[in-house]
């Protein structure tokens, strides 16, 4: 019956972790500005920190880079990439919820740990994303609108280096999941690590 129980076991944490994973999906479109609204406002910070006239803005569940104009008025760049690592969430609700063995304060506790680091990460991610479409714009523009849209003796170079595009791409494809991966082994080792390296058999000595 335990053999049975043990081999019963993978299958339903697979099962408990879809069946969240997939309410989730399913209610991201109402989550996702919820969660964004967590490192919207470090990405802000850190426009405002390098005197860059843009900032973003949630519009009807839409993310958008504005820009103000030398005359006042704003426009307005649709930003899109944002919701693939931001997903990362939603998986990290559903691994969490589903491990067995643990109680609500520590699915809570790493819940919360781990929503954190993200919201933090991400937001890094998405100034970075930011100056990527930031450089993209500013090298269209005349010179003479350049100088007028970017504060005086503002240093800002409009050459998008290689590396931050492919260090963008990595994080969302591989870093963002794998980082969960790994917070989710850490939280959970004293129930995996040891299936995984199990003790080694202890030697009795013979009596004399």
């Amino acid at each position: 019956m335990t053999e049975r129980l043990l081999t019963i076991a993978p299958f339903a944490q697979l099962g408990r972790f879809a069946a969240v994973a997939g309410l989730l999906l399913v209610c991201w479109d109402y989550l996702s500005p919820i969660y964004l609204a967590t490192h919207i406002p470090l990405a802000n910070h850190l426009l405002a920190w390098e005197h860059l006239p843009f900032a973003f803005q949630l519009h009807e569940n839409h993310l958008l880079l504005a820009c103000r104009q030398p005359n006042g008025s704003l426009h307005r760049f649709l930003f899109t990439g944002h919701d693939i690592p931001s997903l990362t969430i939603a998986v990290a609700i559903a691994l969490f919820v589903a491990t067995p063995g643990y109680g609500i304060r520590w699915r809570l506790g790493w819940l919360a740990g781990a929503i954190t680091l993200f919201s933090l990460l991400n937001g890094l991610i998405l100034y970075a994303g930011a100056l990527l479409t930031i450089r993209d714009y500013l090298a269209n523009l005349p010179a003479d609108h350049l100088r007028q849209l970017l504060p005086a003796g503002a240093e800002f170079s409009v050459d998008n280096p290689p590396a931050l595009d492919r260090l963008i791409g990595l994080w969302s494809i591989w870093g963002s999941p794998a980082l969960l991966l790994a917070l989710w082994f850490f939280a959970a080792r004293d129930r995996y690590l040891p299936r995984i390296l199990p003790s080694a058999p202890t030697i009795r000595s013979a009596p004399p």
